[in-house]
């Protein structure tokens, strides 16, 4: 996910046309797509590590719950289903990618900017 702005610069540099405008959309694109992966993943392997340790996320009651858990492994399990609750991965995907990501575009590219306009060369940077 860090290094998508930097690929797509590296790929766009070519083009000098409309660079920030090419840059912004495929950017968005690919790190909207990076983030929806790893959001879930992140749900997917949490539910994996519990389903591991024999937690039952169906059952309703406590007890049947964490029926098979092993002793050793309960507080464990109560601490990562304590850290599974509250916003699903995708509400989590679209406040981080508002949050951070659009905001980490434009960074990385007047990051850019700033060394182009320094007669600084990118790709000895980026590469």
């Amino acid at each position: 996910t860090f290094a998508v702005p930097f690929g797509v610069l590296s790929f766009l540099k070519k083009r000098e046309k409309h660079l920030f405008l090419n840059y912004l959309i495929w950017g968005s694109i690919l790190l909207l797509l990076m983030m929806i992966l790893t959001g879930w993943w992140t749900d997917f392997s949490l539910l994996q590590q519990l389903e591991l340790l024999g937690y039952n996320a169906e059952e309703f009651s406590p007890s049947g719950k964490y029926a098979k858990v092993a002793e050793a492994n309960l507080e464990r399990v109560k601490a990562l289903e304590r850290s599974g609750l509250g916003l699903g991965w995708p509400a989590k995907v679209g406040i981080g990618f508002v949050a951070l990501g659009i905001p980490y575009l434009f960074t990385v590219y007047l990051f850019r900017f700033a060394l182009h306009s320094l007669n600084v060369n990118p790709s000895q940077i980026i590469d």
